[in-house]
């Protein structure tokens, strides 16, 4: 199963210090369950990508956060569609990881 996660508030809460972009990825914080669910994904083979609309200037402080988080892709996306309503049939409605855990992991 290919399986694509969009980072801010699914994966991670932006960081604590509003003063720049670069510092709410400094200090973001894992959402729990985040780093159990992709590591349990990547083991039974599937495939993660993360997608995201942060700015693509941000890409090596957001893959040295993954990286120190022990959070491993097999890609991030940073062109995510702006928009105010997205519709897809295919679509899974992100309330906490356990849940998503219970649904698509064995």
């Amino acid at each position: 199963m290919v399986i694509y996660i969009d980072l801010d508030r699914t994966i991670c809460f932006p960081g604590l210090t509003k003063s720049t972009a670069e510092d709410e990825v400094k200090y973001q914080i894992t959402i729990k369950g985040a780093r159990k669910f992709i590591r349990k994904a990547k083991r039974q083979g599937h495939q993660i990508f993360i997608y995201t609309h942060r700015h693509p200037d941000l890409a090596s402080k957001t893959c040295d956060w993954l990286f120190k988080n022990k959070i491993k892709v097999d890609g991030i996306i940073f062109d995510k569609p702006k928009y105010d309503l997205f519709i897809d049939d295919k679509a899974y409605h992100f309330t906490n990881w356990t849940k998503l855990e219970k649904r698509f992991l064995k």
